[in-house]
């Protein structure tokens, strides 16, 4: 015997009614829902990116494209800076 809607495809119609607020705490938690996946994957995309750039400097390093550091430049001590820092500071308050 055949049906007119057989079971796995009959149009089932299903009506429930719920309240202004029942509809819109249902929305802020779907809201909510959305949300933390979106920042799930916020977190995920940023751990990627980081790992990427890593991996960005590791091959620079080996293929070295990286700049070499100038060693012919006089480096500063941090005693050197504190001391013009504390010149400067000493003649602006004067």
């Amino acid at each position: 015997m055949h049906y007119l809607f057989p079971s796995y495809g009959s149009p089932v119609t299903q009506t429930i009614v719920i309240s202004d607020s029942e509809y819109q705490a249902l929305q802020r938690a779907e809201a909510q829902d959305y949300i933390h996946s979106l920042e799930g994957k916020i977190y995920s995309y940023e751990k990627e990116i980081e790992r990427l750039r890593k991996n960005i400097l590791k091959v620079s390093k080996q293929a070295g494209l990286l700049p070499e550091p100038k060693h012919d430049q006089p480096n500063e001590t941090s005693e050197t800076i504190r001391e013009s820092g504390t010149s400067d500071f000493t003649e602006e308050s004067t």
